[in-house]
């Protein structure tokens, strides 16, 4: 999973690169995926522990914020309208 990780974060900071063209942006989304990685691993790690006693719809859900690129979907729109507000308060 650390693998799939890292690799869907280097591919969605490059994607956030190349549509945005600011750095400033890259840098808040590498702080972000590093702090989400480590939020979501614990949790992770707590429910492989516990033997899913609750269930395994909610460790399956964690999995997939791991190895699916869903952050990038939720950055690049909120960095969109960042920007658009940002321009017209110009």
């Amino acid at each position: 999973m650390l693998w799939r990780y890292i690799l869907n974060s280097f591919i969605s900071l490059g994607i956030i690169y190349l549509v945005f063209r600011k750095k400033n942006f890259v840098k808040f989304s590498a702080f972000f995926l590093m702090v989400a990685f480590m939020i979501l691993i614990f949790f992770h790690g707590i429910l492989l522990k516990t033997n899913f006693e609750d269930g395994y719809l909610f460790p399956f859900y964690i999995r997939r914020f791991i190895i699916h690129p869903i952050f990038l979907f939720l950055l690049l729109p909120a960095f969109y309208v960042q920007k658009k507000q940002k321009k017209n308060l110009q």
